[in-house]
């Protein structure tokens, strides 16, 4: 882990624009390490292993992305998990990705690119885990895809401005279970 003071600037993260102009947001060191540490006890735990240690991760979101840059570089960092340096993008870059790294290993994707690897219908490695972000999943597309990579899918539900809050099984159902020591309460006014 290194050394680094939690009040310190440690990125400076844009918003998608979804909503309007892309804006800039400013994250600390101490705001980033318990969101990552929560997402990788979540995957450790979806994954059956004590810990992240050995997952090799491979991600088609790139880490200037926020998604990207905390599903890969902050998680093998802080994880404890490697990652892949290259940046597959079409779906026989990612294929041939997968296949070059170790066993156990993660594909960190977004639905977009995960539709378009499924309809390119390339041979493809199995995974121990796929991870996807940025926009809803349809169970019919989690279903198909962990069929044919053989691996459990699990969506992230996050914001650049909050992070990752939670994470859900899409084949197993609606329900989304928030991260860490995250709750969330209703209040009435």
């Amino acid at each position: 882990m290194p050394e680094i003071p939690a009040e310190l600037e440690a990125v400076c993260l844009l918003t998608s624009g979804s909503t309007g102009a892309p804006q800039p947001h400013t994250k600390r060191w101490d705001q980033l390490v318990p969101n990552i540490e929560a997402e990788a006890t979540r995957l450790a735990e979806l994954m059956q292993r004590p810990a992240l240690q050995g997952v090799t991760l491979v991600g088609t979101v790139p880490a200037q992305h926020s998604y990207g840059f905390e599903s890969t570089v902050l998680l093998a960092l802080l994880g404890g998990a490697c990652f892949d340096a290259g940046r597959p993008f079409y779906p026989a870059d990612i294929a041939q990705a997968l296949g070059a790294v170790p066993s156990p290993r993660a594909l960190v994707t977004t639905p977009f690119h995960l539709k378009t690897l499924l309809l390119a219908d390339v041979p493809l490695p199995p995974v121990d885990l796929l991870l996807s972000a940025t926009a809803p999943l349809s169970p019919q597309l989690a279903a198909t895809a962990e069929t044919r990579l053989q691996g459990r899918l699990v969506e992230i539900y996050g914001c650049t401005e909050a992070g990752q809050v939670a994470s859900r099984r899409t084949t197993a159902g609606e329900v989304w279970a928030t991260l860490g020591q995250l709750r969330i309460t209703a209040e009435r006014s």
